[in-house]
């Protein structure tokens, strides 16, 4: 067996045939870490506690384990191997300690820098990929800050980890899948929904009630029970709103009140500025009507999640000054997102119709549809099918009483009108409008078929 120099790993047919079987060892990952100004073997071997794989120790030229196997080169250059991301820190350390000089090298080829004091002389662009367990490993976003880089990887369809390169080392963070973190808490559909999205969870960006309560009053802010309920569901979940490089910034969706607390950084906005809704109270709350409301995250890069001290979690659209209730419980609020998902493929231009009254159970009564229990409550109740989704809003006003509306999407600009005649008939002289944040075709459609339609 040949080192990929061409020089001879060992003279010995049993030396060999024991380097071969543990060389060949599909348990390895396909990146190494490599050593090239010199043979360090022997000593990372003993500091990562791996014994020798020659049959003679005197002349071991290769030491392995179970999660980790060196092999010294002839020409001055010694490379490691690991089984798994998480024991690449542990190699970092020992060459640090050793003062060797280190680099990754990846599944291409291509060589990453770790020396100390150097950021990596190798940095591949977004949409640079490989393969690991037979999936595609994908880099999406890289984040330069001095001499430490940023780096988030998906696999598959879904964000796999983060990797961050620092002038010690490399450091990385593998992440969950937010649907098996909240599995026993969620319909089908979420689980979905959340899968789709790619939504993971980063357990470094939340903490127990203890740790969130200490945070919370180190802030001035009382630490209620509904807050420490909204951080064990929602705390560490992050997601793009595409897996897709092309996408420039990706739109990040960042929940978590700890992760608010503790980054601070891009939550600062100052969303109580010529708001209608909302009051400063400074940093991170606000008031709505004598009721106070912490920042709970960012969701789709543009809006921001608050939670009241009752519990309400609230959207707010800062460049169109919207306050909308979602829920008042974190699950509920995962569950209508999913159903908002869901619905997406039965909205005419993504462009709801709403209309000024309260009429959404007695329509869905009318079109035998069933509501979704699990994704309804006092903010919203919702009824889905293939063609239609109806919903019963609680909308905020500013300066008057809030009020239940009804709103409308449907698949087909016929089924459109159709749905709204025999709304009409149930409130006769309801105000009808078309929210254009997708389009405006069903503005057109009622329009045409002689309706007095507002656009806004």
């Amino acid at each position: 067996m040949l080192f990929e120099s061409g020089l001879e790993m060992h003279p010995t047919i049993a030396d060999w045939v024991d380097q071969l079987a543990l060389l060949s060892d599909p348990r390895w990952l396909p990146m190494r870490l490599e050593v090239r100004t010199q043979r360090c073997g022997r000593a990372m071997a003993g500091a990562l506690s791996l014994p020798p794989v020659s049959t003679t120790a005197d002349a071991a030229s290769a030491w392995g384990g179970e999660h980790a196997i060196v092999v010294d080169e002839p020409l001055e250059t010694t490379w490691i191997r690991v089984d798994e991301l998480s024991q690449l820190k542990r190699v970092l350390e020992v060459c640090h300690a050793l003062m060797v000089p280190i680099q990754l090298v990846g599944a291409q080829g291509e060589r990453v820098c770790l020396e100390e004091g150097s950021a990596p002389s190798f940095m591949p662009e977004p949409g640079f990929q490989y393969r690991l367990d037979g999936e595609p490993v994908r880099l999406l976003k890289v984040e330069p800050e001095g001499l430490r880089v940023r780096q988030v990887w998906s696999k598959g369809p879904r964000i796999f980890e983060e990797k961050i390169f620092e002038k010690e080392g490399l450091v990385v963070r593998r992440y969950e899948r937010a649907a098996s973190h909240l599995r026993c808490r969620i319909s089908a559909r979420v689980g979905q929904w959340l899968d789709a999205k790619s939504f993971f969870r980063d357990p470094d960006a939340t903490c127990g009630p203890e740790s969130l309560m200490a945070e919370l009053e180190r802030h001035g802010i009382p630490p209620a029970e509904p807050l420490l309920r909204f951080e064990e569901v929602l705390g560490g979940l992050v997601a793009y709103d595409e897996v897709d490089p092309a996408r420039v910034p990706c739109n990040e969706t960042r929940l978590g009140i700890y992760r608010v607390l503790k980054e601070r950084l891009g939550f600062d906005d100052d969303d109580a500025e010529d708001s209608r809704f909302l009051e400063a109270a400074g940093w991170p709350v606000v008031y709505c009507q004598s009721r106070r409301l912490t920042l709970g995250g960012k969701f789709l890069g543009s809006m921001h999640l608050y939670v009241g001290d009752s519990g309400e979690i609230f959207l707010y659209r800062h460049e169109i000054d919207d306050l909308v209730l979602v829920s008042d419980d974190a699950v509920k609020c995962l569950e209508k997102w999913a159903v908002e998902w869901q619905a997406s493929g039965v909205m005419l231009s993504g462009s709801p119709v709403e209309l000024s009254a309260d009429v959404a159970a007695a329509l869905a009564d009318e079109l035998g549809l069933q509501r979704i229990d699990e994704a309804s409550d006092g903010a919203s109740e919702h009824w889905l099918s293939e063609d239609v989704w109806l919903r019963r809003v609680l909308r905020l006003r500013a300066g008057a009483p809030a009020a239940m509306v009804t709103s409308l999407s449907t698949r087909l600009s016929s089924q459109l009108v159709k749905i709204v005649r025999i709304a009409q008939r149930l409130a006769p002289g309801a105000r009808i409008v078309v929210r254009s944040v997708g389009g405006v075709q069903p503005y057109y459609a009622l329009k045409d078929a002689g309706f007095d339609v507002e656009l806004v």
